[in-house]
């Protein structure tokens, strides 16, 4: 396939016709799509120009004449340019990458690639993430009645906008891992900054409370008490983090600590099994 220079990147909201044609095509082989997997938020999301090659005949990959993909093994040897253009801007949308992430520069070209090479391991790992989705979308999810164009698991289904699809509380563990629990609570700001009111991270209530168990459970329980604190900088009335920290203060002796951990989540929540632990804890006449 002949190399094309390409732009990297254009709002998709220009292409919603064409985003409709292609989702009707798609269906007819397997990965069919909401047109919301096009979209990450309210926002323009930017996808790959690929699109954009589709739609300025000065830009096709090859003459109209021999306008053929070469060394398509999952898609449908006859899928048309644009419908094709589309499939492609709906994984870099979805994986939040571009052109390069599964296709190799042509000649050290900056702006060029060589779309039938399949040098890069990203392109044969996408073609069986393809074929699992097709899979699951026509073998498994029709035995649950759920089978149909609309239910459909597609790539942002896991994605979320990222090439690796992973858990917050595992990117944060790693961190810790590696460069201690500041260096953890830093990366959940940042990430924080960064991704917040996209789906690629969950920032909910319960992320560092997950995160925190785990601390706990490898008995790194300094760890636990930082994420906690920072779950309570994030979310000031969550009574189940003032639950956590004080069976974690229980655990470490501190029944004084742990009382008044016990009080806030009493006070937030109105449960009695909260009253009841203070009880226990009274009872044990062992306040420090």
């Amino acid at each position: 396939m002949t190399a094309v220079t390409i732009p990297t990147m254009v709002p998709c909201t220009r292409y919603y016709p064409l985003a409709t044609k292609h989702l009707r095509a798609a269906s007819e082989f397997g990965v069919a799509r909401r047109i919301s997997a096009l979209i990450v938020n309210s926002r323009t999301v930017l996808l790959v120009l690929a699109t954009a090659v589709a739609m300025a005949p000065s830009l096709q990959a090859q003459p109209a004449k021999d306008d053929i993909p070469i060394n398509l093994q999952v898609l449908p040897s006859d899928i048309s340019h644009d419908d094709l253009m589309m499939v492609m801007g709906d994984f870099s949308s979805a994986l939040g990458v571009g052109c390069k992430h599964c296709h190799l520069r042509a000649d050290g070209e900056e702006v060029q690639f060589d779309y039938s090479s399949d040098e890069l391991e990203a392109k044969t790992v996408a073609r069986e993430m393809m074929r699992m989705t097709r899979v699951i979308n026509e073998d498994l999810l029709p035995r649950t009645g759920r089978g149909d164009t609309v239910v459909q698991v597609q790539c942002v289904t896991c994605h979320h906008g990222q090439p690796r699809p992973r858990t917050l509380a595992s990117v944060l563990l790693d961190e810790k891992i590696q460069n201690g629990v500041e260096a953890s609570v830093a990366e959940y700001r940042r990430l924080r900054q960064k991704y917040y009111g996209r789906s690629v991270y969950d920032f909910g209530e319960f992320t560092l409370l997950s995160m925190a168990r785990m601390l706990r459970a490898d008995g790194e329980e300094d760890a636990e008490l930082r994420i906690l604190e920072l779950n309570l900088e994030q979310f000031p009335e969550s009574y189940m983090t003032y639950s956590q920290m004080a069976s974690h203060w229980e655990a470490r002796g501190d029944t004084s600590q742990a009382l008044a951990s016990y009080e806030e989540a009493l006070r937030l929540s109105g449960f009695s099994w909260f009253a009841q632990q203070l009880e226990r804890l009274r009872g044990t006449g062992s306040e420090q």
